[in-house]
C-alpha cells in the first residue's frame, strides 16, 4: 500500500516480461482459427504480405500509442483517458466494455479447448474424428460444457490472483516457448505428410488475382483482433511498464511474435486441411469452430499411429493461446475496477469473477419464412433458448419482448419474462431489458432490483431531439409518432395519427375494432366442396418446380373458385 491508501502499482520485472505478456495477449484464437482461414480465402501468400504490411505500419503504430498511453498515466483505460478530461472518459469506457464482454466468450471457447485436448488422451482420435458428432453432443450438454469453462476459468483467475510477477509473468514464461515449440514441431510434422507440400505451395505462394479490398478490411480486422487493439489491454500492460525500457523496440517485437505465430498457425492448418478437403477453397469455405472441431480432428486421425500424439499436442497449444489471451483480458478487467473502486487485487478480481458467466442477447426483429418461422416465432425461440440456458450470473440484454403479436398478449409475456429474469427463487440474471410497454415501468415499485433508465429526448419547434443522455426513471413519452416523422412517413398520415393518439388518451374513442358481418360468418371453409378441390389443387402442387408466372396463375385460378 502507498501512504495515501491506494494499492501500489503492478510492475513488470522487466522489458522481456512485457514483451512476453503482450505477445502471449496477441497469440490467441484468432491466430489459431481465424488467420489460416482468411490466408486461405484471400490466395495465400497475397493475404500474408498485406497483413505483414499492416501490422508493421498500422498495427504497430497503434500498439505504441496504446502502451505509451498506460505507461504515461499509469492507470488502465478509462483513468488513462480521464487526464485528458472528463469529456474523453468515454472512450476509454468503450474500450473497457470489450474486455467485459469477450472474456465471457473466451472462457466458452477455452472450456471446449481443454475438453478436446483432454479427449485425445481419454477417448482417443477416432472418437473425436466422427464429422461433428462428438463435438453438437459435448456443446449441447449444458453441464459437461459448463464444467469444463469453470476448469478453463479457474486456471485464469488463480494466474491472475497471483499477481503480474508471480502469476501472469511465470505463466507466460512456461506457455509462450512451449506454444513457440510445439507449432514448430507439429508444421514440419504437416509438412511431411503427403500432399502437403501441394497445400504449403498453396498458402505461401501470392495469388494477386486474389487481391481486393475486401482482402484488406479481412486483414484489417484480423490485426485489431489479434493484436489486442481498441480493447484496453495494452493501455493496461503498458501502464505496468517502467520508463527506461524502449517503447518502439518493444512493440517492434511483440508485432513479430504475432505475425511469427500467426504464420505457423496457417503452416499447421492450412497444408494439413488442404490435403483431407483437396483445395484451399475448401479450406476457405470452413472456418472457426467447425475447422477447429470437425474438419481438423478428421485429419489427425488419417495420420495413423501419431494421431494421438499429434492431436493432444494441437490442442494444448490451442489451449495456452486461449489461455494467455483470457488471461490478459482478465487482467484487464481486474486493472479497470481496481483502478476505479481503489481496491485491492483480489478485491477487484472477486468482483470481475461476479460479473457474469454468458452474455445473452435478443436484439432486433427478424424472420425465418423457409422455415415457417414468423417474426414473432423467432423472438420466442430465441427468447426460450436464452431462458433455458441462462444462470443467476449471466447478462441478458433483451430487446421489445412480446412486440410481435397483439397488445395485451405482448405485455403479458412481457411483464412474465421480467419478473422470471428478476425473481432470485427464478432466475435472478443482471437483465437490460428494453420495452415499449410504458405500463411495465411501474413493476420498480413492486420488484426488488429493478430500476427504470431512459434515453432523454425532448420535443423542440416540432422536431424531436435525442440528448444522447441515460438518466434514471421511466420517460415521459414514448415518441413514437415523432420517430414516424423522422422515418419520412407523410404529414397526412403524422396529422391523422396525432388525432387519433389524442382521441385514445383523452377516452374519447376505442381501438378500432370491425364488428362481424354475415359474409365474414359465411367464409368459405376447405369443409366445403369447392374447398375440397382448392385443397387438393393445393396438394398437388410441386413448389420445387413452379416458376413464379405459373404460381401467379394458379393463385387466380384458385382466387376464382373460392369466390364461386
Amino acid at each position: 500500500m502507498s501512504s495515501t491508501g491506494t494499492p501500489a502499482r503492478s510492475s513488470w520485472s522487466g522489458k522481456w516480461a512485457f514483451i512476453l505478456a503482450a505477445a502471449a495477449s496477441a497469440v490467441g484464437l484468432g491466430n489459431m482459427w481465424r488467420f489460416p482461414y482468411l490466408a486461405a480465402k484471400y490466395g495465400g501468400g497475397t493475404f500474408l504480405l498485406t497483413y505483414l504490411v499492416l501490422v508493421f505500419t498500422f498495427g504497430v503504430s497503434l500498439l505504441l500509442l496504446e502502451t505509451a498511453l498506460g505507461r504515461t498515466t499509469g492507470q488502465s483505460a478509462i483513468g488513462a483517458f480521464k487526464q485528458f478530461g472528463k469529456k474523453y472518459a468515454f472512450i476509454g469506457i468503450l474500450a473497457s466494455t470489450v474486455p467485459f464482454i469477450i472474456t465471457p466468450y473466451y472462457c466458452i471457447i477455452g472450456g471446449w479447448v481443454t475438453k478436446y485436448a483432454a479427449a485425445y488422451l481419454i477417448n482417443g482420435p477416432e472418437a473425436l474424428a466422427d464429422g461433428g458428432n462428438f463435438f453438437s453432443g459435448f456443446i449441447t450438454s449444458n453441464t459437461e460444457s459448463f464444467l469444463w469453462m469453470l476448469l478453463f476459468m479457474a486456471i485464469v483467475f488463480i494466474v491472475v490472483s497471483l499477481g503480474v510477477k508471480g502469476g501472469i509473468e511465470k505463466a507466460n514464461l512456461i506457455m509462450m516457448p512451449a506454444l513457440i515449440v510445439m507449432a514448430v514441431a507439429i508444421a514440419a510434422y504437416t509438412l511431411m505428410q503427403p500432399g502437403a507440400a501441394e497445400g504449403a505451395l498453396y498458402y505461401l505462394v501470392p495469388d494477386f488475382s486474389k487481391f481486393s479490398p475486401e482482402l484488406v478490411i479481412g486483414a484489417l480486422g484480423q490485426m485489431f483482433y489479434s493484436l489486442s487493439l481498441a480493447m484496453g489491454i495494452m493501455i493496461t500492460y503498458g501502464s505496468y511498464l517502467d520508463r527506461k525500457s524502449s517503447l518502439t523496440q518493444s512493440v517492434t517485437r511483440i508485432g513479430c511474435f504475432d505475425v511469427g505465430v500467426s504464420f505457423l498457425a496457417g503452416l499447421m492448418i492450412v497444408p494439413a486441411a488442404f490435403v483431407a478437403m483437396g483445395s484451399g477453397e475448401a479450406v476457405a469455405a470452413n472456418s472457426g469452430p467447425s475447422l477447429m472441431f470437425v474438419i481438423l480432428p478428421t485429419v489427425f486421425a488419417d495420420m495413423g499411429g501419431a494421431a494421438t500424439v499429434v492431436g493432444f499436442l494441437f490442442f494444448l497449444l490451442v489451449l495456452f493461446a486461449a489461455l494467455t489471451s483470457a488471461i490478459s483480458l482478465t487482467e484487464t478487467c481486474t486493472s479497470i475496477v481496481q483502478d476505479g473502486a481503489g481496491w485491492s487485487r483480489k478485491k477487484a478480481l472477486c468482483a470481475v469473477i461476479g460479473v457474469v458467466d454468458r452474455v445473452f442477447t435478443r436484439i432486433g426483429a427478424s424472420d425465418d419464412l423457409a422455415a415457417g418461422q414468423s417474426t414473432f416465432m423467432v423472438e420466442m425461440s430465441e427468447m426460450a433458448n436464452i431462458l433455458r440456458h441462462a444462470t443467476a450470473q449471466s447478462l441478458l440484454i433483451l430487446d421489445e419482448i412480446g412486440r410481435g403479436t397483439s397488445t395485451y398478449d405482448g405485455m403479458a409475456i412481457a411483464r412474465a419474462v421480467l419478473e422470471y429474469c428478476a425473481d432470485p427463487r427464478r432466475l435472478g440474471a443482471k437483465t437490460m431489458f428494453a420495452t415499449h410497454y410504458h405500463e411495465l415501468t411501474a413493476l420498480e415499485q413492486t420488484l426488488p432490483g429493478v430500476r427504470n433508465y431512459n434515453i432523454t429526448a425532448k420535443k423542440q419547434g416540432g422536431t424531436l431531439l435525442f440528448l444522447r443522455k441515460i438518466v434514471a426513471g421511466a420517460a415521459d413519452d414514448s415518441y413514437g409518432i415523432e420517430v414516424a416523422k423522422l422515418a419520412g412517413v407523410p404529414d397526412a398520415i403524422i396529422t391523422k395519427a396525432k388525432t387519433y393518439l389524442r382521441e385514445l388518451e383523452s377516452g374519447a374513442a376505442e381501438p378500432a375494432a370491425p364488428a362481424r358481418t354475415a359474409q365474414d360468418a359465411a367464409q368459405m371453409t376447405l369443409g366445403d366442396a369447392a374447398g375440397d378441390e382448392i385443397a387438393e389443387q393445393l396438394r398437388s402442387i410441386d413448389l420445387n418446380t413452379i416458376t413464379p408466372l405459373e404460381a401467379m396463375r394458379l393463385l387466380f385460378e384458385l382466387q376464382q373458385k373460392a369466390r364461386g
